[in-house]
């Protein structure tokens, strides 16, 4: 994955995403922390590139238009995995400005209205990512938890059956 980001590291600079966008970005910047890739200046090029995508409202988007479900994803998904990313690979020079970022990341997470088992699901992560108070995460997790179907498991959105993939064992 290095060497292939090495050539588009030039394009990171510029605000030049690869298909995906932030939230593709995002998720192999979580693949390297996971293997325990160091920040070194391909990081930090891709998490500029993050950084600028992100909306005025706080959040960023899943990457357009997605039609293959249950991968595709909503941009609670997105925001959740770039405010992961944003923290684990910012840079000394920028902490501030990335911290100021996943606030209003935060704040979006609070205003927004999930829609899909992975809108609340991923908006509670990503409330616990960006450091929100303790009332707002157990809030996030009550409404999380509130789908819950007699049988133990969550369907896709709160008006189907439990999925079998998400159902208690």
């Amino acid at each position: 994955m290095k060497s292939e980001w090495v050539s588009q590291q030039e394009g990171f600079l510029q605000g030049i995403l690869p298909g995906g966008e932030a939230a593709r970005l995002a998720e192999n910047l979580l693949g390297l922390q996971a293997v325990k890739y160091p920040p070194d200046s391909m990081t930090d090029s891709a998490v500029v590139a993050i950084a600028a995508a992100q909306h005025p409202d706080g959040n960023w988007e899943s990457g357009g238009v997605q039609h293959r479900p249950p991968i595709s994803q909503s941009p609670f998904g997105a925001t959740a995995k770039v405010i992961r990313a944003l923290q684990h690979y910012a840079f000394s020079a920028r902490k501030q400005e990335f911290a100021q970022m996943i606030e209003r990341a935060r704040i979006w997470l609070m205003k927004a209205k999930p829609v899909t088992t992975e809108d609340y699901t991923m908006r509670l992560y990503g409330l616990h990512y960006a450091d929100a108070p303790q009332k707002d995460v157990t809030q996030a997790a009550d409404a999380l938890l509130a789908l819950q179907h007699p049988d133990g498991g969550w369907g896709p959105n709160p008006h189907m059956k439990s999925d079998a993939r998400l159902a208690s064992r």
